[in-house]
């Protein structure tokens, strides 16, 4: 899985998310993944953290923008500290790019992320548990999934 890669790459992944992270997240929010008939990749989440949660991400790249949106089932409120932040991973070579955080949106956690920059290459997608410490590296995995062309 994904997250055994981060576990010895802490250093490195610090380096790699400070140089990859993109600040373009946008601030649309839904409740619900528009149809499925408009992405190109998707994938149901496993909850790796041993928890009833579920999730599911798709991603659409039409050759300029790239959209990843995201909604999470049945996931507890983090304390007041901490967030929850996504993440697409290419493994060779390795890049970790953070894909924004989700918020509540009824009782599911939900975020869009928009781009002009094509990640398709990025084939993993991973859902941590951060904390406010201004640490940069990765948190507690919850979810972890490999988008699948379709």
């Amino acid at each position: 899985m994904v997250i055994l890669g981060f576990v010895g790459l802490g250093a490195l992944l610090f380096a790699v998310v400070s140089l990859n992270s993109l600040s373009s997240h946008a601030g649309k929010r839904q409740q619900e993944i528009s149809p499925k008939s408009s992405y190109q990749y998707s994938t149901n989440l496993a909850d790796v953290a041993g928890g009833q949660a579920s999730g599911h991400v798709e991603v659409k790249y039409d050759g300029t923008d790239y959209t990843l949106e995201a909604v999470f089932y049945n996931l507890p409120d983090p304390l007041e500290d901490e967030y929850y932040e996504g993440w697409v991973v290419r493994k060779k070579p390795l890049s970790v790019i953070s894909t924004g955080h989700a918020s509540k949106i009824g009782d599911n956690y939900t975020y869009t992320f928009e781009t002009n920059r094509n990640l398709t290459d990025h084939t993993e997608y991973v859902l941590t548990l951060e904390s406010n410490d201004g640490d940069p590296s990765l948190g507690e995995s919850l979810f972890e999934g490999t988008l699948i062309l379709r």
